[in-house]
């Protein structure tokens, strides 16, 4: 099993497919940093119920890796980003979010 940061959204990452974002939340900034300062991606996963924003949300327990193309800073803090959905992860068990979302998950066979 592998432990990854994971950044839960509003809508669903597929591997191969493009993820523009906007970064602004601490702890998602933080998560970021990470990742760049390390060898690998972030989960993203569907938020079930419950807001981007915040915390305090239910989170599907599917998801995907994604990898990051492009960092670019933007006024206010902010950072804009582009990902890329590598492959798809099950989460085994949601660890704490302090300082961000993390989960060990293990990786599914590919579809195709």
């Amino acid at each position: 099993m592998d432990v990854l940061p994971m950044f839960p959204l509003g809508t669903v990452l597929l591997p191969g497919q493009p993820l523009p974002l906007q970064v602004f939340e601490p702890r998602y900034l933080t998560m970021l940093r990470d990742v760049a300062a390390g060898a690998g991606g972030f989960g993203v996963v569907l938020i079930e119920r419950g807001f981007e924003v915040g915390g305090g949300d239910q989170r599907f327990a599917i998801g995907c890796v994604a990898s990051i193309e492009q960092v670019r800073p933007m006024p206010g803090g902010r950072v804009g980003l582009l990902a890329r959905g590598q492959e798809r992860i099950e989460v085994v068990d949601w660890l704490s979010d302090d300082p961000y979302p993390r989960a060990e998950v293990r990786r599914l066979p590919d579809l195709t």
